[in-house]
């Protein structure tokens, strides 16, 4: 390690940290759903076939980003940067 890249910090130095803002955002969330409930699906709708589409559509985005990645040469799973690369 050299004098340049020592002084480097390695964050994104972020208001909020994302696991805190997610549940920050569920708790919201859930607090509006008791102060005013809305119905979330109408009573026409079966629920069984609208979860079939959600997971078909998660199914769909999940294999055109394996073959996007895969179609830019990135092999590494887990996405961290060997050492050599900063």
């Amino acid at each position: 390690m050299n004098q340049a890249t020592s002084s480097l910090r390695d964050s994104s130095d972020a208001a909020v940290r994302p696991p805190i803002a997610w549940a920050l955002a569920v708790l919201a969330g859930l607090a509006f759903d008791w102060l005013y409930p809305l119905p979330f699906l109408p009573t026409a709708v079966p629920a069984g076939w609208l979860g079939g589409i959600v997971f078909l559509a998660g199914l769909g985005l999940l294999i055109w980003a394996a073959k996007t990645f895969r179609r830019a040469g990135d092999t590494d799973p887990d996405h961290t940067a060997d050492v050599g690369d900063r």
